[in-house]
């Protein structure tokens, strides 16, 4: 009889952040009582549609997590599942990137508390990387190096599982952070441009002569010596034509 009144449903949902339970019973406002391997309870009640979660606490990796669910009042409808905690191995990613001439790896694991190692060519010795707070990692890798030369291996220091991972060729991870543009810095980008504009347009004009400026002073003495000298000139370039022009031509005149 008590097996159709709880009905309790109850799995284990574990991953980087670590180990959630969640449930279901056919009855609202059930007594959910979760026991985990470090000697800790919790106590929730199911919601209006007979659902509960809780949060296994910080540092539960690995054990049985005892379950039970009633109806309040009710030892009679008690109902229990065990659990199984199943943390995953960690999951590592890696590509060969160039960023200034230089061959480099970088990679990411999914899971804190992960040791990253990194093995070239098989017969060197490996080179252990730090993983950052982003769980990231990076190596200067020898120029000429190929991904097939390359194992990259992550360790969970928690529950020592082991994952490895194929590297590929890509661009790098790192994304270059630009500022958000205001009105404000529009505003006063435009206006130095065009203050720097004014500046050389004002110097090229002062180094530019001005036509006829300086001759305007001497023009009232230059243009009647000019208008002297050019008369002989045009009164040679008329000849006289005819007989006078045949003779003018035979004994120079």
């Amino acid at each position: 009889m008590s097996e159709t009144k709880v009905n309790l449903v109850a799995s284990t949902l574990t991953n980087s952040l670590g180990t959630t339970v969640i449930g279901h019973v056919g009855v609202p406002a059930a007594v959910i009582n979760v026991k985990y391997p470090n000697g800790k309870y919790d106590t929730v009640v199911s919601d209006n549609q007979g659902d509960f979660v809780t949060k296994a606490p910080v540092g539960v990796i690995d054990g049985d997590i005892l379950v039970e669910a009633q109806l309040p009042g009710d030892v009679a409808s008690k109902e229990t599942v065990t659990l199984t905690i199943d943390i995953p191995a960690p999951v590592v990613t890696a590509i060969i990137s160039t960023q200034d001439n230089q061959r480099l790896l970088e990679g990411r694991v999914n899971q804190p508390d992960v040791d990253v190692t990194v093995k070239l060519n098989e017969e060197d010795d490996p080179v252990f990387l730090l993983v950052d707070n982003s769980h990231e990692f990076e190596l200067v890798l020898p120029e000429n190096t190929t991904p097939a030369q390359v194992e990259v291996i992550a360790k969970s220091r928690i529950t020592g599982k082991t994952a490895t991972t194929k590297v590929g060729l890509g661009v790098t991870t790192k994304t270059l952070v630009m500022p958000a543009l205001t009105d404000d810095m529009i505003a006063e980008y435009v206006a130095k441009e065009k203050e720097q504009q004014a500046v050389a347009q004002q110097a090229t004009a002062e180094q530019t002569q001005r036509p006829f400026e300086p001759a305007a002073e001497t023009a009232p003495v230059d243009i009647p010596e000019e208008v002297v000298e050019e008369a002989p000139t045009t009164r040679q370039q008329e000849k006289p034509s005819g007989i006078r022009g045949f003779f003018s031509k035979l004994f120079g005149k």
